[in-house]
């Protein structure tokens, strides 16, 4: 069960039905979080590396160890273990 705090988020949410044939992995996450990943509209490279590694654990701690007063929540699926 998601739980999201943006104001007004239920008009902006479209749901619908996702092709994951050729998806490995999921990564939702808040707007604090998505902030971190990117610099200037540019995902950052040690951000990037641990996404392709498929490495959760190391996304963790990344954002764990990170200095933000925002909230930086985050859930991953990993498509290949679901199927």
């Amino acid at each position: 069960c998601p739980v999201v705090t943006t104001e007004g988020i239920e008009k902006k949410i479209l749901s619908g039905r996702m092709e994951l044939a050729n998806v490995n992995n999921i990564l939702m996450c808040s707007d604090g979080a998505w902030k971190m990943m990117y610099n200037h509209n540019m995902l950052k490279p040690d951000i990037k590396n641990i996404l392709l590694s498929g490495n959760f654990n190391d996304f963790k701690e990344y954002i764990r160890n990170a200095e933000n007063m925002d909230d930086c929540s985050f859930a991953f699926a990993d498509v290949r273990r679901a199927a």
